[in-house]
């Protein structure tokens, strides 16, 4: 099963050091973390490669309730 499985085109393999795979893993959580910043419209909001949020601007009172996000998103930016 192995063998028939190695032959395709899906499964391949490749080698990496752990810093090349932890860097992989922190590029694609901010490329996540920014998604979800863009889908919920809040371009006022900058998530540096630090995974801290800044505001680009000074923010109205509305702007910051919507900007607030819940205990999911600040948990997986302390996770990357």
């Amino acid at each position: 099963l192995f063998r028939s499985l190695k032959s395709t085109k899906f499964f391949q393999r490749t080698e990496l050091d752990w810093v090349e795979a932890g860097l992989q893993v922190c590029k694609q959580g901010h490329n996540m973390l920014n998604l979800l910043i863009e889908r919920k419209r809040l371009d006022y909001l900058h998530l540096d490669y630090n995974f801290n949020l800044k505001p680009t601007k000074t923010l109205t009172t509305k702007e910051r309730k919507k900007s607030r996000f819940g205990n999911a998103f600040h948990l997986m930016r302390e996770i990357f």
